[in-house]
Formats: structure tokens, sequence, C-alpha cells
């Protein structure tokens, strides 16, 4: 018997990171997971909640993670950009996005106008070459914003990717590898080859991240919505399963099973403590010392709500600071003809102290007021407009008192809150003649 050696030749190819906008898997405050039509939350997609005359929103979740079966560290380049739903820019750029911060090593410029193309942008482009967990830092100060007061409401998609090297010298964009089958399938394992509607891939299983979340050796040119995919071990099939294609699958092929965040831009009531007086929502005031009582609103204060009812407005007086006998000197009040007229409208109001215990309209220690019921914006507003507060303290804390307004619609939809500021101003009091 003569023995012979045969010599095999490994070629190294590079494998695509991987990039997950939210590792965990927990679903966003205010996130409707049904409504999040088109996303893969279980994989590496992301959702979040913006309120039109709110605040930004970050794109990505606080463990968005990058990783590499290469064992690669570094990445040159990302991506990040509007790509459906930002109907708000047809004709004025409402719908932007840009960076809270800078991340060392990483220059962030935009499709935009001004300094680095980083105004009124809709897509912002990352470049330099760093680590992982510096590409995840930068990633994380991007927002998406929306100026416009009146937004339309619905799902806006932003892709987020992330390369390895550039595209010349053999660079993939992230999960350009990935695929998800339509049904959850144990069977799949790492090393089985590939089979696309009976056609070998020449790819085999790389990495199982779940039972229907997977990774292939290399891009899958054929994958589409809905392919018969199988998958074979030793010339023998051991299981077969439908795939989801991840969009944009491009008319000329496949495209990368990139990552997504969904806006879902909601209309949710706002409050508006200084009504039309001054830009912002916030109110400031003052209380003197002895006085019957200050209102924490301008009399036009504004609820508005374009979608509905209301549930609760909830007024919340936060820092109280002042007591006598160990208990609360600073109280929020209303006149008891107010709180009847409400009640004839269907508005219930109750009055709870530091502790949530239910007290009377008018008690010292009030330092919470909810109005609830199935009641239009206006209806809400009268209430609201006449909460006021007093301290009977003779040596009140000048610590200035916030009182905030929280607000929830019958969807369950939380609102945007505003706070109102009162500057507390003590007075002389004549000195008192010792006995």
């Amino acid at each position: 018997m003569t023995l012979a050696t045969v010599n095999v030749d490994v070629t190294a190819t590079n494998d695509a990171p991987r990039l997950d906008l939210n590792a965990s898997n927990n679903t966003a405050a205010g996130v409707d997971v049904a409504g999040a039509t088109g996303a893969d939350l279980t994989g590496n997609d992301h959702a979040v909640v913006f309120r039109p005359r709110g605040s930004a929103v970050q794109v990505v979740d606080d463990d968005v993670t990058i990783t590499d079966i290469d064992g690669d560290t570094t990445l040159v380049k990302a991506t990040v950009e509007i790509t459906a739903g930002a109907w708000d820019n047809s004709r004025t750029i409402y719908e932007t996005l840009s960076s809270t911060a800078s991340t060392a090593g990483i220059t962030i410029t935009g499709n935009g106008t001004g300094a680095g193309g980083m105004t009124g942008a809709t897509k912002l482009t990352l470049t330099g070459s760093a680590t992982h967990a510096q590409y995840q830092a930068a990633l994380k100060t991007i927002v998406y914003n929306n100026s416009n007061e009146n937004a339309f409401a619905g799902n806006r998609s932003i892709t987020i990717a992330v390369f390895d090297k550039e595209t010349g010298d053999a660079g993939l964009e992230s999960n350009s590898a990935a695929f998800t089958t339509t049904a959850a399938n144990g069977s799949v394992a790492v090393g089985q080859m590939i089979y696309i509607d009976g056609t070998d891939t020449g790819k085999t299983v790389a990495t199982v991240i779940d039972s229907s979340h997977f990774v292939a050796s290399g891009p899958l040119p054929t994958l589409a919505n809905n392919v018969a995919m199988s998958f074979w071990l030793d010339g023998a099939q051991v299981t077969a399963a439908a795939a989801t294609a991840k969009a944009p699958l491009a008319a000329a092929g496949y495209a990368p099973a990139a990552a997504t965040t969904t806006v879902q831009v909601l209309w949710t009531p706002v409050v508006d403590l200084n009504g039309n007086a001054s830009s912002g929502v916030g109110y400031t005031t003052s209380y003197t010392e002895g006085s019957n009582g200050t209102y924490i609103t301008s009399t036009d204060a504004l609820i508005t709500d374009q979608d509905g009812n209301l549930k609760t407005v909830t007024v919340t007086l936060n820092n109280a600071a002042d007591t006598s006998g160990g208990n609360s000197t600073e109280t929020l009040f209303m006149a008891a003809g107010i709180v009847s007229n409400l009640a004839t409208n269907g508005i219930t109001t109750t009055f709870y102290g530091a502790s949530d215990n239910v007290l009377a309209n008018g008690d010292t220690g009030v330092h919470k007021i909810v109005f609830s019921g199935n009641k239009d914006a206006t209806t809400f507003q009268l209430g609201m407009r006449e909460v006021q507060y007093k301290n009977t303290s003779e040596n009140p804390s000048i610590t200035p008192r916030t009182v905030t307004v929280d607000i929830v619609d019958q969807d369950n939809n939380t609102g945007i809150s505003a706070t109102a500021t009162i500057n507390v101003i003590p007075v002389n009091d004549a000195p008192v003649k010792g006995g």
C-alpha cells in the first residue's frame, strides 16, 4: 500500500460584522410592538417612540452590540440613514438625524448643510479606524428629531450599518450574511451546508444566534422572502425551513440585512403651561410668604391632543421643603366651585398627600392632584389652570419649588409633560418681644 499526502490550502475570507441595535431585546417605553410592522424586534432591530413637540430620541438602545466571528475588533465606517416614512420632509426638512457628542477617533458627517453637513441631515456617515466599543459609543450619540409641531403620525425606518473594512479591501457591511427563518427551527446547527431552492449556496451556517436567527459563512445572493432553505451535513439533508429576508431587496439582487430602528411617531397630548405667552412649555411664577396662593400656570395654559380624549392629568409638587410639627406646610389646592364644575362635566378630582394618602381639597400637605375622566383636552385644561400653590410657613425655604404636569390619553399614551417653577419670596417678620 502506497501512502500519499494531500496538502490543502485554506484561504481565509472576511466575515461580516454583526450589529444588534438592542441586544437584550427589551421593549422601549411606549412602543407598540404589533405596530412596528416589518421590524424583527427579537433579532437585530429596535423600536422607539417619538412624541411631536417632545425631545429627540436615541436611535439605538444602550446595549447596542457589535461582534465579528473573525475576531476582528475594529471598524472603519458606519452609516445611519432615514430610509422610509419621513413624509414630513416632502417640502421642508423637519425630520433629521444628529449627534449629541463626539467620540474619540470617529468623525461624523451628514448630507445636510453647514459644518460637516450636519444641519438638516437625514443620513450620517461615521468614519475612522476605531474599536467596536468606540463605534457603539458613537452610535449611542445619534438621535432622531422632528421639528414639525404637527408631525405626521406613523412609522419611520432608520437603517444602520457598520463596516469592518473599506469595500474595496474586501470589506463587508454588517449583517450581510444574516438570515431569519419564518418559524423556530432547533435543528439548524453550525457547519451545515445551506441550500436555497435546492441549490448549494457554497455557504455554511457560521453562527446560531437563536432558533430563528442565524449567520451564514458569507452573503447569500439568492436570499429572498419565503425562499425554501435546506440544511445539509455529510451529504444528507438535516432540516428545511422558509426564510424571511430583510428589506430592502434590490431589484438587481440581494441587499444586506441591515439593522433597522423603527421610530413610531405617535400623536400624544402636550402640556404648555405658559400658553401663547412665550416659547417653551414651562412656566415661572413667584409665591410671597403669607399670600393666599399663586397659580402654577398662565391664564391661557394649553393642553393639546389631536387624536381623542384624555384619561388623566396629574399635577405634582416635587420638592416641598417646609414642615411644622412634622407636617408639611405646603399645599396644592383649587377653588371648591371649580372642583364642583369639573365633576358636573365628568372629571373626578382627587387630592393626595406626600405618601399618596387621599386628602381633602384645602387640607395642608396636598402634594398631588389627579384629574381623571374620559373628556377632551379643554375640560381637563380648565382644572389644570386653576391649581394654586400655598405655603403657611413663617420661615419658608427659598429653594425654588417645581410642579410637574403629566398627562395620559385614552390610548394610554404618555404625553409631553411640563414643569412650573415657583420662586419663594420670604417676608421679614417684625420681632416679637419675649415674655
